[in-house]
């Protein structure tokens, strides 16, 4: 007899899969001890409450289709890695712009154990404590078991999640303006640099520059911009503020071409104190600016000191300066006359 025949759909308009859509992002970890995993895991019901609980008090650690619904698929099999633990299937439903429904489906973790059920919490806390201190890989071994590769690669996985996707979950709450420096540090015994950027009073970029070349730091400040397009992809920060080093400056400039080059204000002040050495009711009024909560009357009367003894140097000529060259100035006078631009990344309000 003549078998019937099936017709598979196909959808040949399937966006390609993106960084954020890799294996590792499928996994949702939730907050369990392992007495609630092993009194509520074999239990769906208790699982869903548990999930729509965390939905509702935490809604940014999973993914917007969910508020939506979710349909809990059973368990996977057990680890081959850890006895007795076994993750859960989450299937989620999803309807784009076009009409097109989809479907994906995401796995349900219990935190203390490690991605990949490579090991718990428990197992490897004291061994990672002292890979934090170079102690060798064979000397953890010695001390806590399995083999020198397996703390190898453990600490090598650290750097595995995004920064920025991991911090920041909503495009809305990336921070228009930025701190950059470079961390001094050794790598086999050579000078290295680690390119570091923080806004919103977090840390959200570090990478290791060889070098402390505009091509280096360039790279290495690139990671922040990579994990921060794949949250928002038409994020670009209003100001950067950095130390007046023309590698960072250039390193920004050409990943973000609009972004504002904001002096550091410690910065600002070592050049006045080295050009004004005796100028000690300067120095003063300088840190009076820097301690005061507002731009209010502190600045206007600190400007108006600078302007009145350097004429030649006035507001206007820096002003236009700057804007003829795109560049903030350099110099602390000329900070002064940013203080605007200034006043928006440390969230001031300038009268």
């Amino acid at each position: 007899m003549d078998a019937p025949q099936r017709t598979r759909s196909c959808r040949r308009d399937q966006p390609t899969a993106t960084n954020a859509q890799s294996r590792g992002a499928r996994q949702i970890c939730l907050p369990l001890d392992r007495e609630t995993f092993l009194r509520i895991w074999d239990d769906p019901q208790a699982v869903r409450l548990l999930v729509e609980d965390l939905l509702k008090q935490h809604p940014v650690l999973f993914p917007k289709a969910m508020t939506a619904g979710f349909t809990l698929c059973g368990k996977l099999p057990q680890s081959k890695k850890l006895a007795g633990v076994c993750l859960r299937r989450v299937r989620v439903s999803q309807t784009d712009e076009d009409g097109h429904s989809t479907t994906q489906d995401f796995f349900l973790r219990p935190s203390f154990v490690l991605p990949y059920c490579c090991g718990t919490v428990d197992d490897v806390e004291k061994g990672m404590l002292l890979l934090s201190y170079d102690v060798p890989y064979h000397v953890v071994r010695y001390c806590f078991g399995h083999n020198p590769m397996f703390w190898y690669r453990l600490e090598q996985s650290l750097g595995r999640n995004s920064l920025v996707g991991t911090t920041v979950r909503d495009p809305d709450a990336l921070p228009q303006h930025l701190a950059a420096d470079e961390h001094h540090a050794q790598l086999c015994g050579e000078d290295a640099y680690v390119a570091m950027t923080a806004g919103g009073s977090c840390i959200l970029g570090m990478a290791l520059s060889n070098t402390a070349s505009e091509v280096d730091l360039t790279a290495a400040y690139g990671r922040f911009r990579d994990e921060a397009v794949l949250v928002s992809p038409e994020y670009a920060p209003e100001t950067v503020n950095t130390d007046g080093w023309k590698a960072t400056q250039a390193a920004w400039q050409t990943l973000f071409p609009k972004v504002v080059l904001i002096l550091c204000f410690l910065h600002g002040f070592l050049k006045i104190r080295d050009r004004c050495r005796k100028a000690f009711e300067l120095h003063r009024k300088v840190w009076e600016v820097y301690q005061a909560t507002n731009a209010g009357p502190s600045v206007t009367k600190w400007s108006r000191s600078v302007s009145g003894a350097r004429p030649a140097y006035g507001r206007v000529r820096f002003r236009r300066r700057w804007r003829s060259s795109g560049v903030a100035p350099r110099s602390m006078f000329a900070v002064i006359v940013t203080r605007r631009a200034t006043a928006r990344a440390t969230r001031w309000t300038v009268p």
